[in-house]
């Protein structure tokens, strides 16, 4: 019998307390999860361990969370990314989805939403990610790329995720 594999996701945060729930949360869900308390150590933690996920907060001391990810991208590394925030920044979620970010979840988290938003990001990063890295095939899913898909949700007025998911079933 065969062994499922059993997805890694990085869950950043300065406040330590919500790392371990959301940690705890989706560990429950069979998760296997990494922590990390700035955007620094999130960067070393995806060059170490090659999360399928990263969910983190946006405003954290030392580097931020879109820094963490402008630094990702320009590594070359690619990993979904769900950000957690306090804060409605439209600015923000702009750049963020600039730099590429999947989705974007509101504190206090509703976890059925959360778990949703993971297994939609998760299936796009096993198509859009992993198969790059396996079959050599030169994907054109960049910065760029996600940045017009996300404009293309904005103008059908639905998530990103919605948007992926309707592509991806198609």
């Amino acid at each position: 019998m065969s062994e499922t594999k059993k997805f890694k996701i990085l869950v950043v945060d300065d406040e330590h307390e919500l790392v371990e729930i959301l940690s705890e949360n989706l560990q429950n869900q069979e998760y296997e999860t990494l922590p990390a308390y700035d955007g620094d150590q999130a960067i070393a933690q995806a060059e170490a361990h090659h999360p399928d996920l990263i969910i983190s907060d946006i405003n954290m001391p030392k580097r931020d969370g879109l820094q963490m990810l402008a630094k990702l991208n320009s590594q070359g590394i690619r990993i979904p990314v769900i950000f957690v925030t306090a804060f409605s920044d439209t600015q923000k979620m702009r750049e963020a989805w600039k730099l590429g970010a999947f989705d974007f979840i509101e504190k206090p988290i509703d976890y059925s939403i959360l778990f949703s938003l993971v297994n939609q990001a998760l299936e796009f990063g096993v198509r859009f990610y992993k198969e790059q890295k396996t079959s050599n095939i030169q994907l054109a899913v960049d910065s760029q790329t996600l940045a017009e898909l996300n404009a293309q949700a904005k103008a059908e007025g639905i998530s990103l995720a919605k948007l992926l998911n309707k592509k991806l079933n198609k």
